[in-house]
């Protein structure tokens, strides 16, 4: 077997080691699941443990885990979408708050599950995040204050709860272009901070316990589509003005 005998060689070979070094870790760190994105997934499995999680996530690599989507390791190989909507009522207990270390996860959709307790506040940490769905569960208490952050959501869905309280202040949230908090148990008003949500297109408040005046939907985007308060508390009218700004626009008003 020869050897390398002189300087040059002796560069061409070492370089050689590096760069096959430098792939496996690489390889270790973008191929299949981060190893503190997969520690969050079992906490996840753990927390909603039941034969069906059991049995679906297995395995070393979570990002071939039914539900989960990574991004290309080009990318980094991040968590991006956590979708368990499908498994049809089959997870139980509270949302575990470490799901807010995915802090790469652009689509979370935990809903038509039975899932109880707060949504806990550390979902204001996934600034990425374009799509929320929490709705058909049995979440309660308010919504966190926290959600302000989320400056990147499109869709935010938690209705069909038993959340309370008051409506926050979401005004930040200017790419927001769906807002479903109905049959919920939300109180007081409409915050003023919505005449902000500059690209909303549907807004469901129905089935709650809102109350106060109507807001006048001049204050509202002129692109909103729907706009439904049916089976709450709210007292006032809808002017004909209001509705001829926005007569080429609004499909459903209730």
């Amino acid at each position: 077997m020869a050897f390398c005998t002189n300087s040059l060689c002796m560069h061409i070979c070492l370089s050689f080691l590096y760069s096959a070094l430098l792939s496996i870790v690489l390889n270790v760190s973008v191929h299949g699941c981060l190893p503190n994105e997969s520690r969050v997934l079992l906490s996840l499995k753990a927390a909603f443990y039941n034969p069906e999680i059991v049995y679906l996530w297995e395995g070393d690599d979570c990002c071939e885990w039914i539900g989960v989507v990574c991004y290309e390791k080009e990318l980094g190989g991040h968590v991006r979408k956590l979708d368990v909507s499908s498994w049809g009522n089959q997870l139980e207990g509270p949302i575990p708050s470490s799901l807010g270390l995915l802090i790469n996860l652009t689509e979370l959709d935990l809903s038509d599950n039975s899932l109880s307790g707060p949504i806990p506040p550390s979902l204001g940490n996934l600034l990425s995040l374009k799509r929320l769905n929490l709705s058909k569960n049995q979440m309660s208490g308010d919504i966190p204050l926290s959600f302000a952050q989320l400056s990147s959501l499109v869709s935010l869905d938690l209705s069909n709860n038993q959340l309370n309280g008051t409506i926050p202040s979401l005004g930040n949230l200017l790419s927001l272009k769906s807002l479903k908090l109905s049959d919920n148990q939300m109180s007081g008003g409409i915050p003023l901070s919505f005449a902000q949500l500059s690209s909303l297109v549907s807004l469901d408040l129905s089935n709650n316990q809102l109350n106060g005046t109507i807001p006048s939907l001049l204050t509202l985007p002129s692109s909103m589509q729907t706009f439904l308060l049916s089976n709450n508390s709210m007292t006032g009218t809808v002017s004909d003005q209001v509705l001829l700004r926005h007569s080429s626009s609004l499909e459903e008003l209730d």
